[in-house]
């Protein structure tokens, strides 16, 4: 999602792009955590959870909804 996300930013909302920063540190987290090179009281200490992207999903479902509303009228 965030390879996607970084080729095709250009595309994106300016209120989507504000996400990206979430996304990437999400993601980095994840994959480091994944390789074991972060102690995993490291990843609990850094409140690492899917929470922080709500916001985004958010967002994204209401671009959606509005560019399915657009391509409707």
């Amino acid at each position: 999602m965030l390879s996607h996300f970084t080729e095709h930013m250009w595309l994106a909302e300016t209120s989507t792009q504000a996400h990206y920063d979430k996304l990437a540190e999400y993601v980095e987290i994840w994959n480091r955590h994944l390789k074991d090179t972060l102690e995993p009281e490291l990843v609990m200490n850094l409140n690492h959870t899917e929470e922080a992207l709500k916001p985004f999903y958010e967002d994204l479902l209401l671009q959606f909804e509005r560019l399915k509303r657009d391509l409707n009228e």
